[in-house]
């Protein structure tokens, strides 16, 4: 902001400034919701954990729906993936172990992914770890 900010205007601003410029920024993503304001801290992890555990709500709720409600209070509609690795994130299983239920169910034929093989655990761990960080940005953990 204060870079755009000296590059339209050509100057700098003084120090007393640079306050007021950004609360006037946050304001205004505020306004059009590119940020979201709250006055509690939030409860979502911000990185993966070792045992990462998944909202107990959605966890819920993914029993018998694939729309479950983040730590965000938004609704997220899960693919069958997304809903297994939140049944299972229950906070007693690491990533190797949330990667062999995704191997265990692709064995089974009780989950199907397009191109991952039940028996190809280097390719399910690597899946398994994009779509952790992909229900991390969604808020689907506790922290």
């Amino acid at each position: 902001v204060i870079a755009r900010r000296a590059a339209a205007t050509g100057d700098e601003p003084d120090r007393n400034e640079l306050g007021p410029l950004l609360a006037d920024a946050v304001f205004h993503s505020a306004l059009i919701r590119l940020v979201d304001l709250h006055v509690a801290r939030p409860n979502f992890a911000g990185e993966l954990t070792e045992r990462p555990v998944a909202n107990p709500i959605a966890r819920l709720e993914a029993r018998s729906h694939s729309i479950v409600t983040s730590m965000r209070h938004e609704p997220i509609d899960l693919s069958p993936l997304l809903r297994l690795l939140v049944l299972a994130a229950d906070g007693s299983r690491d990533l190797d172990a949330l990667a062999e239920v995704v191997g265990q169910a692709l064995r089974r034929g009780e989950l199907d992914v397009a191109g991952l093989s039940g028996d190809d655990t280097e390719r399910i761990r690597a899946e398994v770890v994009a779509s952790m960080h992909r229900l991390l940005m969604l808020g689907m953990f506790v922290s």
